[in-house]
This record gives C-alpha cells, sequence and structure tokens, in this order.
C-alpha cells in the first residue's frame, strides 16, 4: 500500500557534506563518492574503507560505507558502520535518520522508531525522517500516528507524490476513504507515472463498489509499470467481483508469472479455480498445488481458508472441514459477519459440498445509489466540509451519482474524474429521479413516534430492516393501503406503517 524507499534521498544527501581533510584521505572519499553515485558499490566500499584507514575518525566516511551497505541490502553491517558514525558524531540527525532506515529494513522496528524520533530531536525540519517516523508507525499499526507524520513531512515538502501515497495507505487503513482517494488522486497529479498510487486508488474505488472506475486505475497502474504483479493481482479480483472470469483468470496468471513467491497471487488463483460459479474455470487439483503453496509462504485465515476450499473442489471433504475448523477458531474475535461465512462454509464441507462463491452477492453496502435533493438547495463542497468551496448547486428533487458515504457526507461525481461532496441534511440516497420532475418522486414524510420500525415488505409479519427516530425525514415514493415505502439514507427500500408519522411534505 505504501512505498518502501526509506531514507534513500537522505543518504545521497549526505554523501555530499564531507569535512576538510588532507588530500590524499579526501581523495578516497571523493573517489568513494563518485563510485557510490555510478552504483558501483563494491569498488565504493573499498574507497571508504580506505578513507577509515587513513582517518579513523572520519565519520562521514562511515555514514557513507553504511550507505553502500544499505544500497546493498547488507543492513547488518549498514547498522554497524552508522552506529559508529554516531559515535564520533553524535548531533547528526542525518545519522540518526540513516541507521533507522536500516534497523527498519531489519525489522527492528521499535529501534528504528526511536532512530527517527532522535533524529527529529536533533533535525524538527527533517522531511525525511518525518516521512520514514511515518512508515515505521505504519508498520506498526499506528495509522493516525503515521497520517500524522506524513501530514509534517508534506508541510517541509509539499509536492512529494510519494509521501501523499504514503499517507493515502494510513487513510485507507483507517477507513476514510474520502482522504485515502484524495491523497492518491493528489500522488497522481503530482507524478503521472506512480503506478503504486494509481493501484492503491483502484483499491479504494474496489471497497467503495465501484469496480469499473478500478479497473481503468489498474490499469493505469499497469500502463506505467508493465512488470507490476500486484496490480494484476488486483485487477484479476476486480474482474473476479465482475463475473469477468476469463479476464481474471488472465491477470492471476500474469501476476503469478511475475511473483511465483507471492502468497497473495498464488492464494487468489486458488480461490478462483477453488470457487469459481463456472465450472470451466475450476481445477481441484492445480488448486490444491497452489493452496499448499500459498499457505508455505504465509499461513493465515485467508490461505487457510483457501487451501479447505481447494480440498473441497477436489473432493477431500475431511480434510477440507478439519482445515476449516481451525479457520472458525482462529476466526474468533473477527467481524461477525466474516466469521459466519467461515461457519457457512464448514457446514457445507460437512455435507460434502464444494463451496461456490457469488462474485457481488456479499456486497456490504449499497453504493454506487442515486441521490436525491431533499432541500430547496443542495451546495456540492470540494471538501467534506461546510468552511470548503462551493463548487456547484442543485435543486430540489435534483439527482446526483452518490459514490460513497463516509460520516455525514456523501461522495458524488459531478463531471468523469471529478469528485465532491453533499451534506446528508440536503441529498438523500434513494431511486433514480424521473425526468418529468420532483412532483413525481412522491413525498416527504417526519417521524412522529420514538422507534419507526422499517420493514421489508408491506406487513407486521415482515421482517425489520431498519428502524427511523422522531423527527426523522424520509421521502416515500409510493403508498400502499395503510403503508408508505421510504427511502433509506443506504439506498435501500422499505415499508412504514402510516401511522407512524405526524405530517407529509
Amino acid at each position: 500500500m505504501f512505498r518502501t524507499l526509506l531514507a534513500l534521498a537522505g543518504l545521497l544527501a549526505v554523501f555530499w557534506s564531507s569535512p576538510e581533510s588532507v588530500r590524499a584521505q579526501e581523495d578516497f572519499f571523493q573517489k568513494g563518492l563518485l563510485l557510490a553515485r555510478e552504483s558501483r558499490f563494491e569498488e565504493a566500499l573499498d574507497a571508504f574503507s580506505r578513507a577509515i584507514e587513513s582517518r579513523p575518525d572520519h565519520a562521514e566516511a562511515y555514514n557513507n560505507r553504511g550507505a553502500v551497505h544499505h544500497y546493498r541490502k547488507d543492513y547488518a553491517n549498514a547498522v554497524e558502520d552508522y552506529t559508529r558514525a554516531i559515535q564520533l558524531r553524535p548531533d547528526s540527525a542525518d545519522f540518526y535518520n540513516n541507521r533507522g532506515a536500516s534497523w527498519l529494513q531489519r525489522g527492528a522496528w521499535e529501534k528504528a522508531q526511536s532512530d527517527f524520533e532522535k533524529a527529529l530531536d536533533l533535525g524538527p525540519g527533517f522531511a525525511e525522517a518525518h516521512k520514514n517516523l511515518g512508515m515505521v508507525l505504519y508498520l506498526r499499526s499506528d495509522y493516525d500516528g503515521a497520517a500524522r507524520e506524513y501530514t509534517r513531512a508534506l508541510e517541509l515538502r509539499p509536492r512529494a507524490a510519494e509521501i501523499f501515497n504514503n499517507r493515502g495507505a494510513a487513510h485507507y487503513q483507517k477507513g476514510s476513504y474520502f482522504n485515502a482517494l484524495k491523497d492518491y488522486t493528489r500522488a497522481v497529479e503530482l507524478s503521472p507515472s506512480l503506478a503504486e498510487a494509481y493501484k492503491n486508488r483502484g483499491i479504494v474505488w474496489f471497497r467503495m463498489g465501484h469496480v469499473e472506475k478500478a479497473v481503468e486505475d489498474f490499469g493505469l497502474a499497469l500502463q506505467h509499470d508493465p512488470f507490476f504483479a500486484d496490480a494484476y493481482k488486483n485487477r484479476g479480483m476486480a474482474w473476479y467481483h465482475a463475473g469477468r472470469y476469463n479476464e481474471a483468470l488472465n491477470d492471476y496468471i500474469e501476476a503469478l508469472r511475475l511473483d511465483p513467491e507471492s502468497p497473495e497471487v498464488n492464494n487468489q488463483l486458488a480461490w478462483m479455480l477453488s470457487v469459481c460459479p463456472d465450472p470451466k474455470y475450476r481445477n481441484g487439483s492445480k488448486a490444491l498445488d497452489l493452496a499448499r503453496k500459498a499457505v508455505g509462504l504465509s499461513e493465515s485465515l485467508a490461505t487457510l481458508d483457501t487451501l479447505a476450499a481447494a480440498h473441497a473442489e477436489f473432493g477431500d471433504f475431511m480434510a477440507a472441514a478439519e482445515i476449516q475448523e481451525k479457520v472458525v477458531a482462529l476466526a474468533n474475535g473477527s467481524r461477525p459477519e466474516e466469521h459466519r461465512r467461515y461457519l457457512q462454509r464448514l457446514e457445507a464441507y460437512k455435507d460434502r459440498r464444494p463451496w461456490r462463491s457469488r462474485p457481488g452477492a456479499e456486497k456490504a453496502h449499497s453504493y454506487p445509489a442515486s441521490g436525491v435533493v431533499t432541500a430547496s438547495r443542495a451546495n456540492i463542497r470540494s471538501d467534506p466540509s461546510i468552511a470548503s468551496e462551493i463548487l456547484a448547486k442543485l435543486g430540489r428533487g435534483e439527482t446526483a451519482a452518490l459514490l460513497w458515504k463516509e460520516g455525514e457526507w456523501y461522495l458524488i461525481e459531478i463531471n468523469p474524474g471529478r469528485w465532491a461532496y453533499a451534506h446528508e441534511s440536503v441529498i438523500s440516497s434513494g431511486p433514480a429521479a424521473p425526468s418529468a420532475g420532483a412532483a413525481e418522486l412522491g413525498r416527504f414524510f417526519v417521524v412522529g413516534v420514538d422507534l419507526a420500525r422499517v420493514r421489508e415488505h408491506a406487513s407486521t409479519d415482515s421482517a425489520i430492516i431498519h428502524r427511523l427516530r422522531r423527527g426523522e425525514r424520509v421521502l416515500s415514493p409510493q403508498t400502499m393501503t395503510d403503508w408508505h415505502q421510504v427511502v433509506l439514507p443506504d439506498g435501500r427500500t422499505g415499508w412504514v406503517h402510516k401511522g407512524l408519522f405526524i405530517k407529509n411534505q
């Protein structure tokens, strides 16, 4: 989700900062700089080592040799050299930042965080250290902290596309799709070839249910990076969700060719070959091979769940049920809907039935939807805030495409590729408005009781699907005897007995 190029710009900047010294020492040091700049790392290591032999207290030579080790992915030796540089120059923010980057690559997140924080104590305006601290906080699941550090980095480097991309990832993990979408869009505006940001924006669209927009962004990512396995994998997921199984299969196969050791790619292809509704795309034997490999690479709920499905498709229901029981046990504490699906699969395997997915059938929301303006005027704004710029105005009864709702705000599309926001007080999710105008939309009713039950059908025997509270105002497209059909905030429709309303408008 975010780019892991940590402190490379900072390391290069340090390459070009050396103190005065004797000519022989500086010859080796300057030679090391030139060789490192040309990516001739073995020769650069030798040059910096000879500079250190000539002058053992040469802090910059230790730092730059550490940088070369870092580039060569020899993070243990990088940390050792940075530590020596820090001992010689304990006031250098650069040295702490660079050591933090190597600690991070070694998975020592606590040590990395400590070094980045020390770098910022020594140099509060150090954008790279803010960015790197944001990365380690992200990896430690402190998404609020990560977003805060990325924001501070952007205050210092307001045109850094990579940092917008990374902050977008933090917003996404927080569930703030509005902010994630905005940051990813800004990232590609600043750097139109940043494939990672297109891919990440595609994931947001996919989570919102906008498969076409997701596929478009994954395609843009691949246009700029034809070897981007993760973009192929994600586009494959989008195609599968849309029921475009042939396109999904082709993308999964290409992703696997580019990254054969990816547990996610192996797992996604195994899942499709196990549970696809179209039998011509199922292959139990191949699915089992891929699922076993995925579990070997990374055992998780997702990979074990797929392995169980693959066993079931292969016909080994005993193994499928045994693995699925483990999945159900491990899933305790997960979201209720997710746990329910694991249980449903377990029951299927016990009944000797393979699992069949229903792409799109388990959609957890009702977007995209049509929105109807319920106020005399709806201000369409540039951001989800009443203090933001008004981009357009809609009158009562006019409609707009609602892409998502977050908090009290709807995301709407005012032009292709241009998004804006409308407050829930002025627009309601519901069926599309007929062209004849607002008079044909029905009437607006106000709830007159403490709690009004909304039922699936016009009957007291029907299931309750929602509850409205006193004072809530809803649109009623039609009436049936003693019942009014109402449009709910999420775009669904239900039925409320007319005696529960106090007036209509």
